[in-house]
């Protein structure tokens, strides 16, 4: 360095040589400059190098990673200036807080942290689609921002939040662990109808009213299917492609009593039977 000092400095307007008292001032400038150029970069601080996370979360370890420990927290946070995120491109990071837990679990020490997140939608970003999210967390060393996690999940959805949360320990050769895991029942039949009443009509029909279930299983009522009875052997089947809860049934013969008995269903199945009415006797008109 001291070589090109020295050549800047032996330069002079018109090819004079510069008198030795204006040499030693230059070189005093260039040595200022070169100074605030570190002071510069120094404040443009880089978490620790080497943070490297294996995209893929197969063979995760099942649980949190160990509790690890952290330097305590200073009374005063950490230089803005430090926050930095070059271990997930184009995340939002925030600013210095402070922690006392390490994925999810109580370290019983304190320590200033921040963390940046990047969320990545496939489609539009609503509720029905499938998105990704990375939270990187650094903490503070005394002198700068160290990496030491990142929480995930590959694919998720709001409406059906099928998928695992993966926290990214770097300690050693690195490891994922598997924090949680969350999976939507697939959709089955739906429960029985809760029975009401039945009303005997003129002209060979009785309505029966009923509630729906408690659950349809996953996927909307689409129907009820509704039973005549004489004793206890069933006569007639009527299908009623709606979700109404209040339906006639016609075809019944005046004078005979009847009682009825309902069940739901969706797109994946039948319930299975409601309890019985009451006995009902259509009259003729």
């Amino acid at each position: 360095m001291n070589s090109a000092i020295d050549r800047a400095s032996s330069r002079a307007d018109g090819g004079v040589r510069v008198a030795s008292g204006g040499r030693r001032a230059m070189r005093r400038a260039l040595l200022v400059v070169a100074a605030l150029a570190v002071s510069a970069g120094s404040l443009c601080m880089t978490p620790e190098a080497g943070a490297q996370i294996d995209t893929s979360t197969t063979g995760a370890i099942p649980g949190p990673p160990p509790v690890r420990s952290f330097p305590e927290a200073g009374p005063v946070a950490p230089p803005p200036t430090a926050i930095v995120s070059p271990v997930t491109p184009n995340a939002h990071c925030g600013t210095w807080y402070l922690q006392s837990s390490y994925a999810g679990r109580p370290t019983g020490a304190t320590w200033w942290e921040y963390s940046c997140v990047r969320s990545e939608c496939e489609g539009y970003c609503n509720a029905d689609v499938t998105y990704a999210t990375w939270t990187d967390y650094y903490h503070w060393d005394g002198s700068q921002p160290v990496f030491h996690a990142e929480y995930t999940t590959p694919h998720l959805s709001e409406s059906f939040p099928d998928g695992c949360w993966y926290w990214w320990d770097p300690t050693g050769a690195g490891a994922w662990y598997e924090l949680t895991c969350t999976q939507t029942p697939a959709p089955t039949g739906p429960d029985a109808p809760t029975i009401g009443h039945a009303t005997a009509n003129d002209y060979q029909s009785a309505t029966i009213e009923w509630l729906a279930p408690a659950s349809d299983g996953g996927s909307p009522i689409t129907g009820y299917v509704v039973t005549a009875y004489v004793g206890y052997a069933p006569v007639k089947v009527r299908i009623f492609n709606t979700p109404s809860t209040t339906e006639t049934v016609t075809g019944l013969s005046d004078g005979t009593t009847y009682r009825f008995r309902v069940r739901a269903y969706n797109a994946i199945g039948v319930s299975g039977f409601s309890k019985v009415t009451n006995q009902v006797t259509p009259l003729g008109g």
